[in-house]
């Protein structure tokens, strides 16, 4: 009993001081009993609840549920949560409605069947629940948007949980169960697993949080790259308890770097030097510049970063140019222009200069960019060439050669900057060398020099000529070949001095040609192609002087006999003006010659331009980068839309793969790419889609200095390949034309030489032959003079035929004649010329032969041949003229037995000024056979030959019967 009463009151003050409220209720509904609690929780008075019915305590909207759900229960009651997974309602008196959790008790009392319900007010949690939601929420979306998972272990109850970025990361889901702590390590890319285990063993050791970088798989395959951060809590004994982090995806920031380093490396790897400026700092200070700039000017980064690129232009500031590019940097605008600057070591190059402004999004002006490139060989070339233009126009006029060595001086010191030239001549008699011109050499010096004898270590000229070959000298201090005039030179600020030796067209020495310098100087290959050539310009006018003193030697002592051959001088001296005209005419042609080889070199010079216009603003083309599998993971560039190859890289695609490229150049590349990939440094030239490109490659190394990729920089070189063409066709027709040049003074100087030596002899005896009795060998020398004139007068009309050729001013004229006679009186005409034993045998299918040809050129056309035939056959040798007719063809063909011609000579024989080298030996121009196949020509004919050496040689000469019937072919 007194259990009873016990338990009774300990029941009875649970239920009073309980903080739950607490509802007794009937299977009816209605409340039997309600605690204190509850009726504080529903806002009623004491005692208030008592039988009213449980509905009332329910908002409106889920009553009529309610009811039905009470219902269900009184059928199957037990005890249980109510409205798992609802929310639930309770209602105050007063209307107000709340949030309950309410927990079901089904009991009996005193037979009747009854439910205890348990109720909470969770208002004051829904709100505290809301708040961390909201802030969770907020966390969630912070990790999201800097790409950051946090991660919580605890490592006494061995839990884990993730935040949704994290799953993220590893790309899944949030929640999704095949992220756990068994498959974790799975996550982690095999390369970093020792890695990411020594970090936190490390952190465990000395008590410290880790972080580092590592790399992920996703479970599509997908590597990521994220920082790890973490930090353990620890207990009194330093052991860990709980391990909290974070991850962060820096993928793209990784994929940028990459992007920015292969840009980088493209940038420092073009030849072209380029720096960058910054346009927002006062005095736009370099802030960049590239290794090409660096090799250009030989400064050092530390040299210039920071500072303004007028550095390079040291005291020179009155250029033209660099006003042009002041007001361009102070509009914003870009320009271009061609600066002298000034390397680190004080010389001089010419740069030329692009440079672009750029502008940010805002349109606000950031940055300038200048592209460079060293045209100093082309600045050299063309002021040289506009010099060597002018000198062999002067040397054409036959202006005095002291003007034209002061030419000369004044080209090359425009050429090659700060040097001064000097040409010296040698005086035969006693191998000593005289000043011809040295404009600017001091004057002490070359006192100092005049009339040195040559020999070693005579200087730089003397030794040259001596030793008969170029003498480089870059140290005139150290240099033994000085030592006898180095303390003048040294006294003069002479430092080095380059000299070459001058030959005539036989290799006769006629002085030498010399720079000097005020510092150190070894000469570029350029510079001494320059002086080279300006030495051969300089060989053509000493040449052409002495030809011309010669000339005037013999003149004078022609004169001396004046008054003994007045009669037979008078008859010669119209010819002589004739011959005069002639070779005027001829110079004229020469001149024009030479006009065309200045519009030839002008024309390269534009060309040149061109091609250094396509390059200024950077070469046009794309770069391209691929991985060890050859694969392309980087692709860019202005053509990649005309070529086809823009998605490239993001196709994945390897470079055996790529379309619309020809087998044999996409080996070629995968060749190079391989040796690139091994360390080389490759350059080639390919060919795609019609487009030629200059390859240059270079691996591409990770952190670890290991080669992971390889660049290949593709530059546009079609433009210059055409050009490049164009010019070897200029340059080509230049060399001919002065072969040609060359030949024709060789030969007219000897051809000449040798009749005037003749007739300078034989007046010399018939002076001495003055007795009545030495009559008949004063007739013979006047014949040999005669003779020697007759060859002057046959050369020269050879240069009036090919004079009245070239100017279009010789016409076939036809004529009906006989050609069997014609052939007979031509035999007749060259008998006496014939050598002892030879003859000539005319052979006819018919006779007569009728032809309406011009006869004066069927006269030059045979003769010649005829003549050829007996100058290059000995003694007792015949030759035959054959002559036939087919159809409407005359043919005519002469056959020797001489000394044939060498096959190596057969393609040019018809050249002008060209003789075979077995011919030297014989009198001739190297013009007859040039004219006889013009005069064929200009009569609608063709002529061709065979030769064997040492057996002899027959032309064919095909002509039209009836020159009437092709006047289409007759006007010239």
């Amino acid at each position: 009993m007194i259990n009873k009463v016990e338990d009774s009151e300990l029941f009875r003050g649970i239920f009073e001081s309980s903080v739950e409220g607490i509802l007794v209720v009937s299977h009816l509904g209605n409340i039997i009993k309600a605690n204190p609690s509850a009726e504080k929780m529903f806002a009623y008075e004491s005692g208030e609840l008592v039988y009213t019915k449980i509905e009332n305590l329910i908002p409106g909207q889920f009553r009529n549920n309610h009811k039905n759900h009470r219902a269900e229960y009184a059928n199957k009651p037990k005890s249980r949560s109510m409205g798992k997974g609802r929310d639930l309602w309770g209602l105050k008196k007063n209307g107000t409605q709340f949030p309950l959790e309410i927990s079901l008790s089904p009991t009996t009392i005193e037979g009747n069947k009854v439910v205890i319900a348990f109720i909470i007010d969770i208002t004051v949690r829904l709100a505290a629940d809301k708040k961390a939601a909201v802030n969770l929420d907020r966390m969630d979306e912070a990790q999201s948007l800097a790409h950051v998972g946090s991660w919580f272990w605890d490592l006494q109850s061995d839990e884990m949980s993730w935040s949704d970025e994290f799953y993220r990361i590893c790309g899944l889901p949030p929640g999704d169960e095949r992220l756990n702590p068994k498959t974790l390590h799975q996550f982690i890319h095999q390369d970093d697993g020792e890695s990411a285990v020594s970090a936190v063993k490390y952190a465990i050791k000395n008590h410290t949080p880790y972080n580092y970088e590592k790399k992920i798989i996703r479970i599509d395959g997908t590597v990521r790259h994220i920082r790890a951060k973490g930090k353990a809590t620890y207990d009194t004994n330093g052991k860990p308890l709980q391990w909290f982090g974070t991850i962060q995806d820096i993928t793209e920031q990784k994929e940028t770097e990459s992007i920015l380093y292969i840009r980088n490396r493209a940038l420092a790897s073009t030849a072209s030097g380029i720096v960058i400026c910054d346009a927002q700092q006062p005095d736009f200070p370099i802030i960049y510049g590239n290794e090409a700039f660096l090799k250009t000017t030989g400064y050092d980064r530390v040299d210039f970063i920071g500072k303004n690129c007028r550095f390079l232009q040291g005291e020179d500031r009155g250029q033209n140019d660099i006003k042009i590019m002041a007001v361009a940097l102070k509009k914003g605008e870009p320009c271009h222009v061609v600066l002298r600057n000034y390397r680190k070591d004080g010389s001089l190059f010419w740069n030329e200069v692009s440079i672009t402004p750029i502008y940010d999004d805002k349109k606000v002006l950031t940055h300038f960019v200048g592209v460079q490139n060293d045209v100093t060989a082309r600045k050299m070339e063309e002021f040289f060439k506009m010099g060597q233009s002018h000198v062999m126009d002067m040397i054409i006029q036959y202006e005095p050669v002291e003007r034209i060595a002061d030419k000369i001086i004044e080209t090359i010191e425009a050429a090659i900057p700060n040097c001064m030239g000097s040409i010296l001549l040698l005086k035969k008699e006693d191998n000593t060398l005289h000043k011809l011109a040295a404009n600017n050499l001091p004057q002490g010096f070359v006192n100092a020099i005049e009339g040195v004898v040559i020999g070693p270590k005579k200087g730089s000229c003397g030794t040259a000529a001596y030793l008969k070959e170029e003498v480089i000298v870059t140290d005139i201090s150290n240099d033994p070949l000085w030592e006898d005039y180095k303390e003048i030179a040294l006294t003069n600020n002479l430092k080095a001095c380059w000299s070459f030796p001058i030959f005539s067209s036989n290799r006769e020495l006629l002085g030498t040609f010399a720079i000097y310098f005020n510092t150190l100087r070894k000469p570029l290959e350029t510079e001494k192609e320059i002086m080279l050539n300006i030495t051969q310009a300089t060989s053509v006018a000493l040449e052409q002087h002495n030809i011309g003193k010669a000339l005037q030697k013999s003149k004078e002592e022609l004169a001396t006999y004046a008054e003994v051959l007045e009669n037979k001088v008078a008859e010669r001296t119209v010819e002589l003006k004739e011959i005069v005209q002639k070779l005027v005419e001829s110079n004229l042609s020469l001149e024009d010659q030479i006009q065309i080889t200045k519009a030839a070199e002008n024309s390269a010079v534009t060309s040149q331009e061109l091609l250094a216009t396509i390059f200024k603003n950077f070469p046009k083309g794309f770069v391209v980068v691929v991985n060890l599998n050859l694969e392309i993971v980087f692709i860019e560039g202005e053509e990649l839309g005309e070529l086809g190859f823009s998605d490239l890289a993001n196709k994945g695609i390897r470079v055996s793969e790529v379309k619309g490229v020809q087998d044999k150049t996409l080996e070629k590349v995968i060749y190079n790419i391989g040796q690139t990939l091994q360390g080389e440094h490759c350059s080639f030239e390919i060919k795609v889609k019609n487009r030629s490109y200059l390859v240059n490659t270079t691996p591409l190394y990770d952190e670890d200095k290991k080669i992971t990729r390889a660049l290949i920089v593709h530059n546009n070189i079609s433009a210059q390949k055409e050009i490049e063409i164009e010019i070897r066709k200029t340059l080509q027709k230049e060399k001919e034309i002065n072969e040609l040049k060359s030949r024709f003074i060789s030969m007219a100087s000897h051809e000449f030489r040798t009749p005037l030596s003749v007739i300078l002899s034989s007046t010399n005896l018939i002076e001495r032959q003055n007795a009545p009795e030495q009559e008949d060998k004063r007739i013979k020398y006047v014949n040999t003079i005669k003779s020697s004139v007759k060859n002057l007068v046959a050369i020269l009309n050879d240069f009036l035929s090919l004079s009245k050729l070239e100017e279009g001013k010789v016409k076939a004229e036809p004529t009906l004649f006989d050609f069997i006679d014609f052939s007979k009186s031509l035999v007749e005409e060259v008998e006496g010329i014939k050598k002892n034993g030879q003859v000539i045998n005319i052979v006819n299918s018919e006779s007569p032969i009728q032809v309406n040809l011009d006869p004066k050129l069927l006269k030059h056309i045979v003769h010649n041949l005829l003549v050829n035939a007996i100058k290059y056959s000995e003694e007792n040798k015949s030759t035959t003229l054959k002559i036939d007719t087919k159809n409407t063809k005359l043919f005519i063909e002469i056959t020797d037995q001489g000394i044939g011609i060498p096959e190596e000579d057969q393609h040019y024989l018809f050249q002008r000024f060209y003789r075979a080298k077995n011919a030297t030996n014989f009198e001739g121009t190297g013009l007859g056979l040039n004219i006889v196949r013009q005069y064929t020509e200009l009569m609608g004919g063709t002529i061709d030959f065979q030769s064997k050496l040492n057996e002899g040689t027959t032309f064919i000469v095909e002509l039209p019967l009836n020159l009437m019937k092709n006047e289409k072919i007759t006007t010239y």
